[in-house]
């Protein structure tokens, strides 16, 4: 759309790109540029977190963007401007996150997620993951539980994506918790190990208990699920997968 010797026209982008993720370095003016164009998108996955907030804020107040599929960074639209780790008090009523079915927060924020009253509004929202895996907590249970007591009663599948360390640590008792379904039915916990580290551990029948209703995926993959560029089930799929087996698993006890 930027490009001077593209043929394509406004109505173009408005009307025919429904994914679209934004992942470069470009100048914000021109990301802001092709995510205002874009209006019929329907999955929307921004991993560009250096965007001004000020600039997102707008955006994401804006009517013309209703995917119903959202990726971002939790604190996209916080002003940041200090640089420090403040709550994240997330506005879930903003219009762009009014039709979403399928929603994943990556925190930058360590105890953003206490200040998501707002999400129980998302009354069509049925998949949500959020990424925490740059922090290390000490009550996952705890984490979980606060997140879910704040979803709207459509929820059906919810992904916890915590570091890979933890699987190897005392504190998978924490995930073991998530896993088995005593926190909530719905919830199980993911990590994104590279694909390398993923087989190795599985060769050698590494994995803690209950680790086979835990999700793994590469950030690779998670990545093209976000680009709809998945041969086979991305990952909401796969979840739904392992929620299903562990239903039938806690019917057989």
């Amino acid at each position: 759309m930027t490009d001077p010797k593209s043929r394509k026209t406004p109505e173009f982008f408005a009307q025919h790109v429904k994914f679209l993720s934004v992942e470069t370095r470009s100048p914000e003016a021109e990301l802001i540029e092709v995510l205002s164009a874009c209006k019929s998108v329907q999955v929307l996955a921004n991993w560009a977190t250096y965007l001004d907030s000020s600039a997102m804020r707008e955006l994401f107040s804006g009517s013309h963007l209703a995917p119903t599929r959202l990726c971002v960074t939790a604190e996209a639209t916080e002003d940041q401007a200090n640089q420090l780790p403040e709550p994240c008090r997330l506005n879930f009523s903003l219009p762009i996150f009014r039709n979403l079915t399928h929603l994943e927060l990556i925190c930058a924020s360590e105890f953003g997620y206490e200040h998501w009253d707002s999400l129980s509004l998302l009354s069509n929202l049925t998949h949500f993951a959020v990424d925490h895996t740059h922090f290390h907590s000490r009550a996952y249970t705890e984490v979980a539980k606060r997140i879910l007591s704040q979803c709207p009663a459509s929820l059906r599948v919810f992904v916890f994506w915590v570091p890979f360390t933890l699987f190897f640590r005392r504190l998978v008792e924490e995930l073991d918790a998530i896993n088995k379904g005593d926190v909530d039915l719905r919830a199980i916990s993911g990590s994104k190990p590279g694909v390398i580290l993923i087989s190795m551990i599985r060769d050698l029948g590494g994995y803690p208990k209950y680790s086979e209703y835990a999700l793994y995926r590469s950030p690779k993959h998670t990545t093209r699920d976000w680009k709809g560029m998945t041969a086979g089930k991305d990952f909401w799929g796969l979840a739904e997968e392992i929620i299903e087996r562990r239903r039938q698993w806690l019917q057989e006890l």
